[in-house]
Order: structure tokens, then C-alpha cells, then sequence
């Protein structure tokens, strides 16, 4: 059977052990080692995201069958009174049942 432990002396020991960080040095050397890291140009910054952008577009094009893709995309958009209906009334609903949750107070 384990022994128990008793938390209290468990915490006085780590207090008594760790050091004590409080006071303005610490926390003003840490800020200006903060400070201190090197920041990145907009322009060195814009050419990472860019070579990212190409590298995802590349490596999408090689891996994903484009043809397969492309064919499900329709090619004409038929609309007619009563899906222009059904959409109007889908968005009200949701627009009534967000504004709903908006105002309720008892949530």
C-alpha cells in the first residue's frame, strides 16, 4: 500500500526550493529579450506566403485529377421561381433563427 501524501508540505517544499521570479527585473528583461527577436521585412514575409501559395498550387495540380474535377462543375444554371422561393425561405429561417439566439437572454 502507498504511503499518503500530504499536499500542504508538498507545496511548502516547492516553495522553499524553486526560485522566486517576482520584482521588475524579470519581468523587464524578459520583455526586452522579446523585443530583441528579429522581425521579418513585409517583403521577406510576402515572399514565404507566395512560395507556400505555389508550392500547395503545385503540389494540388500533380496529386488531384483535374479533369475529374473540372467535369463536375456545371456548365449552365437553371433557375426558376420556385428554387429563387426555397432559397428566400431557407435564409429567412436562418436569419429569424440567428437573430432569435441574438436577442434570447435566458441562453
Amino acid at each position: 500500500m502507498s504511503k499518503p501524501i500530504n499536499l500542504d508540505d508538498l507545496f511548502k517544499q516547492a516553495r522553499q526550493k524553486e526560485p522566486y521570479y517576482g520584482g521588475k527585473d524579470f519581468v523587464s528583461r524578459v520583455a526586452v529579450d522579446i523585443d530583441r527577436r528579429k522581425k521579418l521585412s513585409k517583403t521577406k514575409e510576402t515572399m514565404i506566403t507566395g512560395s507556400a501559395a505555389i508550392i500547395g498550387a503545385a503540389m494540388t495540380y500533380a496529386y488531384f485529377p483535374l479533369e475529374m474535377i473540372m467535369q463536375q462543375v456545371p456548365t449552365s444554371f437553371v433557375i426558376n421561381p420556385m428554387t429563387v422561393l426555397m432559397a428566400a425561405g431557407i435564409t429567412s429561417i436562418s436569419c429569424g433563427f440567428a437573430y432569435w439566439l441574438a436577442e434570447d437572454k435566458s441562453l
